[in-house]
């Protein structure tokens, strides 16, 4: 599916990195060293960085939103849309975003909502606030995006030492130009990366 949407553009962006950084030759303590250089050279990543004993996605989140808003001398007021995208929320319910939303100090009448999505819930996060925007709903979505993956890293999986934790934060606002977006989905694939009810690990292929 391919679209545009007119009268919408990207005002910011923000992101938020955890202080715990973790260099990957660290992990030569578990793996071979040359299976730990293989993974160094194929990523391009020397270092990671993963969130704290008990920091949730909307944590890092928060941090990326408050410092957008400050940077970029934001009233929070003139925020009316708030879209949190994470396969790791916080809860099952309520929605991460109404959380945000209060953490924040946006109004009340801000329309809130949670997209459950991983890799490429960014884009659907995007399209969901120039929607919004496009059919007169709002004026400035925040999107918001994180992931926590560590609880569900395989100790014994090599390929799952490279994975970070990161907060983001996008203002989406009324403007001039326009955003231009192609989705598409192959559901047949689903079973590459999952992480099933119950698991303790993500299976990753």
């Amino acid at each position: 599916m391919k679209t545009t949407i007119q009268n919408v553009e990207i005002k910011s962006v923000a992101a938020w990195l955890p202080t715990n950084k973790v260099s990957l030759l660290s992990f030569c303590d578990s793996f071979p060293e040359k299976q730990v250089r293989d993974v160094i050279k194929s990523s391009g990543a020397e270092y990671v960085y993963r969130a704290e004993e008990g920091q949730k996605a909307s944590d890092l989140c928060f941090n990326a939103a408050e410092y957008l808003i400050e940077k970029e001398n934001i009233d929070p007021a003139s925020i009316d849309g708030l879209v949190f995208v994470s396969s790791t929320r916080d809860w099952v319910i309520p929605d991460t975003a109404v959380v945000l939303q209060h953490r924040l100090g946006l109004s009340t009448e801000t329309v809130c909502q949670d997209i459950n999505y991983g890799c490429a819930g960014y884009i659907y996060g995007l399209l969901q606030a120039a929607a919004w925007i496009n059919c007169g709903l709002c004026s400035q979505v925040l999107v918001l995006c994180s992931e926590i993956l560590s609880p569900y890293l395989d100790p014994k999986a090599v390929g799952s030492i490279e994975a970070g934790e990161v907060g983001t934060a996008t203002l989406v606002a009324k403007g001039d130009n326009h955003m231009s977006i192609h989705l598409s989905s192959n559901g047949a694939k689903a079973d590459k990366i999952m992480i099933p009810h119950g698991a303790t690990s993500i299976k990753m292929e």
